[in-house]
């Protein structure tokens, strides 16, 4: 009877590793998805508005510092303000698109939100992350509600506010989608939301089943997009940890939410 080397693999062995070795050729890991992502946004004009009248999230902070790098990195231009005298018709014109980061309250007067209006009107982009629906929401505007879709009606408090929850990809795959998996597990603080309109395109869905404190059941919009009144709307309840601005897939939704707002995937497709 003939020995064997211990140390020899087996032919099963042999076949499983070259499964395994093709497996990881064939497909790329979700973070190099994401780096090799090419966003098409150079000499894109974004104005970032943090102006908040009620409270005020940590991760303002890491947010602003997110976008500044983005922009060095994609080429477009970032300007940051938390002065409302800056909606004007005049100074709105400079940009492609605005992102409300975090604001929160009432944060324009009648002129400034008139302005705001023309703005979306004449073809411009909105980009709303997190506390974006908890602005405006006194039923003063209901203008600015329909634009972000939906507006704050509460969060967990118990056991936290801040809770792992499942996710997934609705609808049709957008360049804000393209590099989540089908459903996934995320941490942030979780939104209900009141005066939901129908005429959003649901991007991203939250089982609601999945951690403790929500008013509701089931799975519900969390990201989407829609176009309004002129202009292009795209919003996300992510954004409350300063962690989110540091994870790769939430960067990449936000900087494929904003190509949307700046109509950069239609020009994409032409």
């Amino acid at each position: 009877m003939s020995s064997q080397p211990k140390n020899l693999p087996t032919f099963a062995a042999i076949c499983f590793s070259l499964l395994v070795a093709g497996t990881h050729l064939t497909k790329p890991s979700l973070a190099s998805q994401v780096e090799s992502l090419e966003w098409q946004l150079a000499g894109v004009r974004i104005l970032v508005f943090s102006k908040t009248e009620g409270f005020r999230h940590w991760s303002i902070k890491a947010g602003k510092s997110l976008l500044a790098r983005l922009a060095d990195e994609h080429a477009f231009t970032v300007e940051f303000s938390e002065d409302s005298g800056d909606f004007t018709d005049k100074s709105l014109a400079q940009f492609d698109a605005i992102v409300f980061l975090n604001t929160t309250g009432d944060v324009l007067n009648l002129d400034q939100q008139a302005a705001m209006e023309r703005y979306i009107r004449g073809g411009g982009g909105y980009v709303g992350v997190h506390a974006a629906a908890d602005t405006e929401r006194d039923g003063s505007w209901p203008w600015y509600i329909a634009l972000v879709g939906a507006a704050f009606d509460g969060h967990p408090v118990l056991p936290s506010n801040v809770q792992e929850a499942r996710l997934r990809v609705a609808g049709p795959v957008e360049r804000s989608t393209t590099h989540f998996q089908q459903a996934f597990d995320f941490k942030d603080e979780w939104y209900d939301f009141s005066d939901l309109s129908t005429h959003i395109q649901p991007l991203l869905e939250i089982d609601r089943d999945s951690y403790w404190g929500s008013d509701h059941e089931g799975w519900g919009s969390i990201s989407w997009q829609q176009e309004y009144d002129g202009g292009r709307s795209f919003y996300t309840a992510m954004g409350h940890r300063k962690q989110t601005f540091a994870n790769k897939d939430f960067i990449a939704h936000l900087l494929g939410g904003i190509e949307y707002a700046c109509a950069r995937q239609g020009d994409q497709n032409d």
